[in-house]
């Protein structure tokens, strides 16, 4: 898809969402989830409301505010690895970045009624010199955490109503190496 801001509607990530590149995968495996990933490039994230309030509650105000603005903040990349069955998508990784961030998260979201999310994380302020040990495979897990992480991040979770979801970032985690963040993450 050429114009696949919608989706991010769709699954109620953010309010409005414009442009960007989708490539999507899926297969069926035996117990009969959707099991795929997800790729999407060159996008917009217009009034995303929760992601500014995330944003903010880890002191990175410019960008929040940014988020709530009109002319909204372009990612460069978006990838996801998934599972979907019974209406519960399970991200197995999720990262999306451009210069100035990085966000990772892992978890589910249900799609019942009433829907509900259960998501943690990493906000990887100045992802573009911060990130760096991310791309280096000998410091990627000691130093930034894996892929999408960095030198300097904060850990969150993401749970309740996606629209209005409960949200928690521990400011003291940006003090920890890559791999102790896994640790808080449950990732290890």
């Amino acid at each position: 898809a050429q114009d696949a801001g919608t989706l991010l509607g769709l699954l109620r990530i953010v309010e409005r969402a414009s442009g960007g590149n989708l490539t999507l995968e899926m297969t069926k495996d035996r117990g009969l989830a959707w099991v795929g990933t997800c790729q999407l490039t060159d996008f917009i994230i217009l009034r995303a409301p929760a992601m500014a309030r995330l944003l903010a509650a880890a002191s990175i105000t410019g960008i929040a505010d940014i988020l709530n603005k009109e002319q909204g903040m372009t990612f460069d990349q978006l990838n996801v690895a998934f599972s979907y069955k019974d209406r519960l998508l399970k991200l197995t990784q999720a990262n999306a970045s451009n210069m100035a961030l990085s966000l990772t998260a892992q978890g589910e979201i249900a799609f019942d009624t009433p829907a509900a999310l259960n998501l943690r994380g990493l906000i990887v302020p100045f992802y573009w010199i911060n990130g760096i040990f991310s791309h280096i495979p000998v410091l990627r897990e000691i130093l930034a955490g894996g892929e999408g992480g960095g030198l300097f991040a904060f850990t969150y979770t993401a749970t309740g109503d996606p629209d209005d979801p409960t949200l928690s970032v521990n400011p003291l985690s940006i003090l920890l190496p890559g791999f102790l963040r896994n640790v808080v993450l449950g990732k290890h």
